[in-house]
């Protein structure tokens, strides 16, 4: 007997591991939809579009409206926003640049108010200054130009004058008599 349970304990230590119970199948992640634009931000880019538009007058109307109801920026980043994208439809430097001025203050603003207009800000700022910079480019190209189209005008009227003055010499000349031919031999 002594033998039996001895064999019957070692028998229990090969015995095989409790089954476990099949656990629940892993949930497959479902991706989760993206959610709409802030309806503010679409708002906002509606109002862009008709202003877009618009004429200069309506704009420069709207403008008027828009810089009272801004403020500050960091007290009403949408309004602010708004004004700059209307001061960037301006043709006028000045006007440019004052939208990018208010861009990049909301860009940098730390009021929690900012936050969700700080990127489109800082995108409208950059894409702003890019367009700046080329109107720059732009420009001096066109003064450059001018330069020289006025150079060249000014060596034309030389040129001109230089054989105004050709003409007059040539006019002056007398005229030679025409040499005269003996019958028989070829000119």
């Amino acid at each position: 007997m002594p033998l039996l349970l001895g064999l019957l304990l070692a028998l229990a230590g090969c015995a095989l591991p409790a089954r476990q119970a099949p656990s629940a199948p892993t949930p497959v992640p479902t991706p989760t939809p993206t959610p709409p634009p802030d309806a503010n931000l679409r708002e906002l880019l509606e109002r862009q579009d008709r202003l877009r538009q618009q004429g200069q007058a309506e704009i420069a109307r709207e403008i008027a409206r828009l810089g009272e109801a801004a403020g500050s920026p960091a007290a009403n980043p949408a309004a602010t926003l708004e004004l700059a994208i209307a001061l960037g439809q301006q043709r006028d430097a000045a006007a440019q640049a004052r939208a990018l001025n208010l861009l990049e203050t909301l860009a940098r603003s730390p009021a929690a108010e900012a936050q969700p207009y700080q990127p489109l800000a800082r995108l409208l700022a950059g894409l702003l200054a890019a367009l700046q910079a080329d109107q720059r480019r732009i420009d001096e190209l066109q003064d450059k130009q001018a330069q020289q189209l006025r150079e060249y005008q000014r060596k034309f009227d030389q040129l001109n004058e230089k054989l105004e003055a050709l003409k007059a010499i040539e006019r002056s000349l007398p005229t030679r008599p025409a040499p005269a031919t003996v019958k028989g031999t070829p000119p």
